[in-house]
């Protein structure tokens, strides 16, 4: 069940147990767990797969290929997660974006197929924070240079993104 209320979400959930995040895109879908006490989150895998806009030969043979709601019910029947947050992408305003109503979907999907509760967390800026965080510990970086910054492998910075949500996830929970 998705839970538009955090703090309902919050009271649905077990005193311990993992928690997932999911960092959705359109091509890539960053995957984060907790540890059982909920005080880190860890990036776990990212899952290229059959997104709307997936690439038909994934670039980064290091990811996953694979349905990504099939592919997170294993992870969540494997790691026994207990809760689930979904990074919204809205605009700095905080208003819908593009992607808002595709990653609602996606997450209708997981509510269907999981029975775990599901609440979304506000996503804005944590790709960025997952760069940086990256870059700070000299991850495997590319090389190459995009837009004045460097550029990490995907598989890295998608699944830094989705421990990144997490992270906050946890943090608004002990408030």
């Amino acid at each position: 069940m998705i839970y538009p209320n955090f703090k309902d979400f919050v009271a649905k959930l077990p005193p311990i147990g993992r928690m997932m995040g999911i960092d959705w895109g359109a091509v890539r879908t960053g995957i984060a767990i907790s540890d059982e006490a909920r005080g880190f989150a860890f990036p776990r895998e990212i899952i290229v797969g059959a997104n709307e806009n997936s690439p038909a030969n994934a670039a980064d043979r290091r990811a996953n290929f694979h349905s990504p709601l099939q592919r997170i019910v294993e992870i969540v029947n494997v790691e026994k997660i207990v809760g689930i947050v979904v990074g919204l992408p809205t605009h700095a305003d905080g208003t819908d974006s593009a992607t808002t109503a595709r990653v609602r979907e996606f997450a209708d999907e997981l509510a269907v197929a999981t029975n775990v509760p599901i609440a979304f967390v506000d996503e804005r800026l944590s790709s960025v924070e997952a760069e940086e965080i990256v870059g700070a510990y000299r991850i495997r970086p590319n090389k190459a240079k995009k837009e004045g910054r460097m550029r990490y492998a995907p598989t890295r910075i998608d699944a830094a993104a989705a421990a990144v949500l997490l992270t906050d996830a946890i943090g608004m929970m002990k408030k």
